[in-house]
């Protein structure tokens, strides 16, 4: 297979990426009790700076973050987006 072109969906128009990446974080911040809706997440998340979003769920969850949460959220992340991206 060769191939003629990338698309890069910077802005969500291919894939509601940034619904996937909320529903990603939504699940493995409930398995550390933290319990946020799809709105509230969206408010807090979307748009937001990474390093920022995690200074944010720092204080959600109380406690330092583990060492890999960035490592597994993207993993997590990465796999969902390939799951749900249309195919060509």
């Amino acid at each position: 297979m060769s191939w003629q072109a990338v698309i890069f969906d910077g802005d969500g128009t291919l894939v509601d990426s940034e619904r996937i990446a909320n529903e990603v974080l939504i699940g493995y911040l409930a398995e550390f009790g933290v319990h946020l809706s799809m709105q509230e997440s969206a408010l807090r998340f979307n748009g937001v700076e990474m390093k920022d979003s995690l200074g944010q769920i720092r204080e959600l969850m109380g406690m330092p973050l583990p060492a890999d949460f960035l490592t597994v959220l993207r993993r997590r992340l990465e796999l969902a987006l390939a799951q749900r991206s249309p195919r060509a």
